[in-house]
């Protein structure tokens, strides 16, 4: 980590993902030891793993993620985490290392899992999107790539007061969703994620996070493969 830090370039709002994966081959049912799994942190623009931690075998990625975060430098970055590490906790150490957060709801965070879902469904989706486009919540992104076409859309909402949860999620700031639909070798895919974030600057901001979280992950799954 010392020698990442010489080839580390300080960068200002640098997207770090964190992501947890089973290192292949590991597990040694002889010696009765279990899969080898991983906690790394990303650099989007530096293009280089910051950290990795070694998860406890009696553990869990949430109690990796915190001590993994307390030895890096993070401060002014936007930390982006799958649902597993939406956790209060994990939220306030990012904050009180000087850094925003972008993270992903599912079941785990069920309540306010729903809770987001039903805005979006009531007071977003029900408008237009020219609406959207002028209210600076929405951005659609397209692309096409080897036969696969992708195309995003995105929305940010700064309305979270009426939100239970707030006083529980250090500076909670937005609430995201992002629909994607992808179409390759005639099939079509359609998906729905749901995101809590604390300061992003804007639409444009969320969607450079989830995007740039989305492909270290994939370059990550490649590589550990």
């Amino acid at each position: 980590m010392e020698w990442v830090k010489i080839l580390c370039e300080k960068v200002s709002r640098e997207i770090i993902a964190l992501d947890g994966k089973t290192a292949r081959r590991t597990k040694r049912t002889s010696k009765n030891q279990k899969p080898i799994h991983v906690v790394s942190a990303w650099a989007n623009t530096n293009k280089l793993v910051l950290g990795q931690l070694k998860v406890n075998e009696k553990s869990n990625e949430i109690t990796a993620i915190p001590e993994l975060l307390k030895v890096l430098d993070i401060s002014d970055c936007i930390i982006t985490i799958d649902a597993m590490g939406t956790q209060t906790e994990i939220a306030k150490t990012i904050i009180e290392s000087g850094a925003d957060y972008v993270l992903a709801l599912k079941e785990n965070q069920k309540t306010l899992h729903d809770d987001v879902e039903l805005f979006f469904k009531e007071e977003v989706l029900t408008k237009t999107k020219k609406e959207l486009v002028k209210d600076e919540i929405y951005l659609k992104t397209l692309e096409k790539d080897h036969g696969r076409i992708e195309k995003r859309e995105y929305y940010m909402v700064t309305n979270v007061s009426w939100l239970e949860q707030i006083e529980k999620w250090p500076n909670l700031a937005a609430k995201g969703m992002v629909v994607s639909e992808r179409q390759e070798q005639e099939k079509t895919s359609i998906g729905t994620r749901l995101y809590i974030m604390s300061k992003i600057k804007n639409v444009k901001e969320f969607s450079t996070a989830v995007r740039g979280h989305n492909i270290i992950k994939s370059r990550y799954q490649r590589k550990t493969a």
